[in-house]
């Protein structure tokens, strides 16, 4: 039989020649995407991955002729690897050689790593799988959030980063806390800066956002902004202001002494003074803290007395002016604490600012014309006496000019920056106070 099948063999080859094509004896003689069946040494299709199908009846040779069956050589592959199932968006799978939607995740890689319900590897399914610079899901694309399309009040439905869109500046696209204040809540972070919301640094920060009245805000409560309820107010304007109260804006009383009894008795935060007419003399004795705002040119006039006097609690005051008072202008006992900005202490007669055994903060104010004052039997003063001053206390931008005597006096060493001394007859700082006027006015130097 062995030798029959060689004999059969070598008639082929004896057939096979350049007059007769159709017999061969390798690939090599056959057209492209043809090969060479070594069974009836006729050139035929190729079969593709997979195998050939014995349950076919027929092959086709190199001339389209019928050869006797039991295999079929098909058509070729639709692909090979998932790289060959690119046209089809919903097809994006090789399966046995042909292209199919995915099943799921596993099917899909980076960067379209998830797999829809119509089959098609996309980069999204919610807003969630989608960050930085394209944080909303659209139709299975990640895109910027104010791109056309891009649903309304997307960002808010993400449960990371931020609920408000970016329509501009350096995060324009992206989901941030905030691109107003009016985005911040009423909370310890009612200002927007940089996209992000925080505690505010100024009372002009809290007009801008909530208006006018009572505009303060409440940098001891963590940076929030007061609202109505928070805040007193005091104003001398005769037919306005009632010595009972209430203390509104619409009806303020008439002095501070009333306005600050009324906030602590009423546990309110802060009290607001409005000018230009001056009130009298108040003081403040605790226990907790109280903001005092001046608006208005607000103005302290104490006639005798002490202009405002701190014995007790922490009194954070600003943005007003204490003049002409027979004896200090501003006093800090010992276990109370001044944190003083903007203000104005000027023509005391008995010196302007007395810190004994409290602790004061002064920043931006200015301590002018005022003195001689007397403190115990010997000591002479004029614009700031420091004795023994509490921890923390410290001057920052703070003007000491044109005083009667001694400018600044001190029992102990005092933290100082930016403080401008000068033209004190005698001495503008005294020794032991063991800091230096800073020089020339300026931006750095003294009061703005």
């Amino acid at each position: 039989m062995k030798v029959l099948q060689w004999m059969m063999v070598f008639a082929f080859v004896g057939g096979c020649t350049k007059d007769n094509p159709a017999t061969c004896i390798s690939d090599t003689e056959c057209q492209a995407q043809s090969r060479c069946d070594l069974f009836t040494f006729r050139c035929a299709a190729r079969v593709p991955d997979g195998g050939l199908d014995a349950s076919a009846d027929t092959v086709t040779d190199g001339l389209g002729d019928a050869v006797g069956g039991g295999v079929d050589v098909g058509m070729p592959a639709e692909c090979e690897t998932n790289a060959g199932c690119m046209r089809d968006p919903n097809k994006p799978v090789c399966a046995g050689g042909k292209c199919v939607g995915c099943g799921g995740a596993d099917d899909c890689t980076a960067p379209a790593p998830f797999c829809s319900v119509g089959g098609a590897c996309v980069a999204c399914l919610g807003h969630e799988d989608c960050r930085g610079e394209s944080p909303l899901c659209v139709a299975g694309a990640c895109v910027a959030c104010d791109v056309p399309g891009a649903p309304e009040g997307g960002c808010s439905q993400r449960a990371e980063a931020g609920p408000v869109c970016a329509t501009s500046g350096a995060k324009k696209g992206t989901c941030v806390e905030c691109v107003t204040s009016n985005d911040c809540g009423a909370g310890t972070k009612p200002i927007c800066e940089l996209n992000a919301c925080r505690g505010c640094g100024a009372d002009s920060e809290c007009e801008a956002k909530l208006g006018a009245e009572p505009g303060v805000c409440l940098g001891t409560e963590g940076g929030r902004c007061a609202g109505p309820a928070d805040v007193v107010y005091a104003e001398n304007v005769p037919g306005k202001c009632n010595a009972g109260g209430p203390g509104t804006v619409a009806s303020p009383y008439c002095g501070l002494a009333e306005a600050m009894a009324a906030a602590k008795s009423g546990g309110k935060a802060a009290v607001v003074l409005k000018g230009p007419q001056g009130v009298d003399r108040a003081s403040y004795a605790g226990p907790g803290r109280l903001t005092l705002v001046g608006k208005g040119g607000a103005l302290i006039l104490p006639g005798a007395g002490i202009g405002l006097e701190v014995t007790g609690g922490d009194l954070t005051a600003r943005n007003f002016t204490v003049q002409g008072a027979g004896q200090a202008g501003l006093v800090v006992r010992s276990g109370s604490a001044l944190e003083l900005a903007q203000a104005q202490v000027l023509d005391n007669k008995g010196g302007g600012i007395l810190v004994d055994g409290g602790r004061l903060v002064a920043r931006s104010s200015t301590v002018s014309g005022n003195g001689p004052g007397q403190f115990g039997a010997t000591t002479i003063w004029g614009g700031l006496l420091l004795n023994n001053p509490a921890a923390g206390t410290r001057l920052e931008g703070v003007s000491v000019v044109n005083n009667k005597t001694t400018g600044i006096s001190c029992s102990a060493a005092v933290e100082a920056t930016g403080v401008l001394a000068t033209g004190n007859p005698g001495v503008d700082i005294a020794a032991p106070c063991n800091f230096s006027s800073c020089g020339a006015a300026g931006p750095q130097c003294g009061a703005p």
